[in-house]
């Protein structure tokens, strides 16, 4: 454990910046995002256009006012499945088994809230959620497919 942290205060300064930088930067773009729509949102829900509301447009336009925190929720569902979950005992079943729990959990929460002005948008997100469900549950399937095939485990199983 020394030795680690040894070997990072010793590399090049350029590194630790770029380190700190690749976990900032989500983290910091969505806590903007959430500073600014939680400054706008007696307006967005209010339905009064202001001149800050119509700048973070971008963020709410295609939501109910209900549901204008939406674009908040998807950032988080891609920070965690590219950006975290990544780093968690990669290539094994526990990662994707987690990834299944946090598809499930997004899908179900997007089926109640049905935050999309348009329904269609509604029924399209839904579908691409399933789907991402789909391929999370296919590949627990192949990797435990994969971890049981070998010729020698299936002689001791019965």
């Amino acid at each position: 454990m020394k030795q680690a942290i040894y070997n990072y205060y010793h590399r090049p300064l350029f590194r630790r910046i770029a380190h700190i930088a690749v976990v900032a930067y989500p983290i910091g773009i969505w806590l903007f995002c959430l500073l600014c729509l939680w400054y706008a949102s007696s307006a967005i829900i209010a339905g009064k256009e202001t001149n800050f509301s119509r700048s973070v447009s971008m963020l709410h336009r295609e939501y109910d006012a209900t549901a204008f925190w939406w674009e908040l929720a998807e950032m988080l569902r891609k920070f965690l499945l590219v950006g975290l979950f990544v780093v968690v005992e990669p290539g094994s079943i526990l990662q994707i088994a987690i990834g299944t729990i946090v598809c499930a959990a997004f899908l179900l929460v997007q089926l109640q809230a049905k935050p999309y002005k348009n329904a269609a948008d509604d029924y399209l997100a839904a579908a691409s959620s399933f789907a991402l469900l789909m391929l999370f549950t296919c590949s627990i399937i192949f990797k435990y497919d994969a971890l049981t095939a070998s010729e020698d485990l299936q002689s001791k199983m019965s």
